[in-house]
């Protein structure tokens, strides 16, 4: 045997268990840090989608108030559900009742799961306010496009472990969403 053939044999091609193990545990390593921001932007993402739907019906609701010259209500039924309704249009009288029509129930678990609306005592407002009052239970718009509520003009949606986002109302009946961080509200 030439020693080049004595050199092949005594290493042989490939690599070694120990080199496999720890490739594949740095691997494992990368892959837990990447799960488990992509969990925690998957609910950050979501809080904001159920903020934005929250928005989104809320300017519609306006929008068809001042497109059928009838009041129209959004009216947060619990934590997780809000319906749109529609003024009767042969009594028109501004006021929510059982004569009203029922445009559209939307419950927020079913398109983002583990978001609710909520307002939390020690919260405070985009606005810098403190917000001590009840949630908002429903909100009217008026033909005229503005808006009168009942409890507040700022809904707060959250998630289980994101920071909340605010969905707020201006009298002028402006719905603006504000996602908050560490320095505040934007």
């Amino acid at each position: 045997m030439t020693p080049k053939q004595m050199t092949r044999s005594l290493h042989p091609a490939g690599f070694t268990l120990t080199e496999l193990m720890v490739v594949v545990s740095l691997i494992s390593i990368a892959s837990a840090f990447a799960y488990s921001t992509l969990i925690s932007y998957n609910e950050q993402f979501r809080t904001r989608g159920a903020a934005f739907l929250v928005a989104t019906e809320m300017q519609r609701a306006r929008m068809e108030a001042v497109r059928t010259r009838l009041c129209h209500f959004w009216d947060r039924q619990s934590s997780v559900q809000f319906r749109v309704v529609r003024d009767n249009p042969a009594a028109p009288d501004c006021v929510m009742n059982s004569g009203d029509t029922t445009l559209r129930t939307i419950n927020l678990t079913s398109q983002y799961p583990d978001t609710m609306m909520n307002q939390g005592s020690i919260e405070t407002d985009p606005f810098g306010g403190a917000v001590t009052g009840p949630s908002p239970t429903s909100m009217r718009f008026e033909p005229r496009g503005i808006v009168t509520t009942t409890g507040g003009s700022t809904v707060f949606v959250k998630g289980l472990n994101s920071q909340p986002v605010a969905v707020t109302v201006t009298a002028a009946g402006v719905v603006r969403t504000w996602r908050k961080d560490g320095s505040g509200w934007h």
